[in-house]
């Protein structure tokens, strides 16, 4: 498990962060770091990206290991792996639209 997973999870329920946006979030070893994931329900809208040949991470593996208030979006860029080499557009495309709703902008 990455430390910088650990990281990011463990921030899900500081009251200075307004939304969370991961990609490819590793799950390398089928696994989220018990000791990073909140205590208690994430508040913040939270978004998940990955590919959808990404070998290293499962966003849905950290939907079903973190409790959710609001329910997270998950997106699977078509015909992608981990490093996003053939598809950057729509990568950008829905890390801005996420956070333009966020935002209301």
């Amino acid at each position: 498990v990455y430390k910088r997973q650990a990281v990011g999870l463990s921030q899900l329920n500081n009251a200075e962060i307004k939304c969370f946006s991961a990609i490819g979030f590793p799950t390398i070893g089928g696994e989220v770091a018990a000791f990073s994931v909140p205590s208690e329900s994430v508040r913040i809208p939270t978004l998940f990206i990955s590919g959808e040949n990404d070998n290293f991470s499962n966003p849905e593996l950290v939907k079903d290991s973190i409790q959710f208030a609001i329910e997270p979006l998950i997106v699977k860029v078509p015909n992608e792996t981990h490093f996003f080499d053939n598809n950057w557009n729509e990568l950008c495309d829905n890390i801005v639209e996420f956070h333009k709703k966020v935002f209301e902008l």
